[in-house]
């Protein structure tokens, strides 16, 4: 019985080297497209602003901005033992900041504008 579980554990072993082989042009095909997509975005996105373009509809594409809010602690140290649960509660510090219970030395609310491009049916 032992011996068959160690055959069984070497082929299983050869099996995912082979695996590991295949993946690795993969992900590196991936990590390429990523950069080819980020280069295409950086250039929409600089398009947009260049030519003060908030929307537009290009050839089938909606192209428009997203505001979103991030919450950016400065220092935990000046955070209140309210903005902790287990670990540091992003949620929490946000609504502190909002009733005006935390320094900005401390966190901060930043404003982005995110870049958003969807296909029109």
């Amino acid at each position: 019985m032992i011996n068959e579980k160690l055959v069984e554990i070497y082929d299983l072993e050869k099996s995912i080297e082979l695996l590991q082989k295949e993946i690795k042009p993969i992900q590196e095909q991936i990590k390429q497209l990523q950069e080819q997509k980020e280069k295409a975005l950086l250039f929409v996105d600089d398009h947009m602003k260049q030519n003060s373009i908030e929307k537009t509809i290009q050839n089938g594409f909606s192209i428009s901005y997203r505001k979103s809010v991030r919450t950016v602690v400065c220092d935990e140290k000046l955070l209140p033992e309210s903005a902790f649960r287990k670990s540091l509660d992003l949620v929490k510090i946000k609504e502190l900041i909002n009733k005006g219970e935390i320094l900005e030395e401390a966190a901060k609310l930043e404003i982005h504008q995110n870049l958003q491009i969807s296909k029109i049916a």
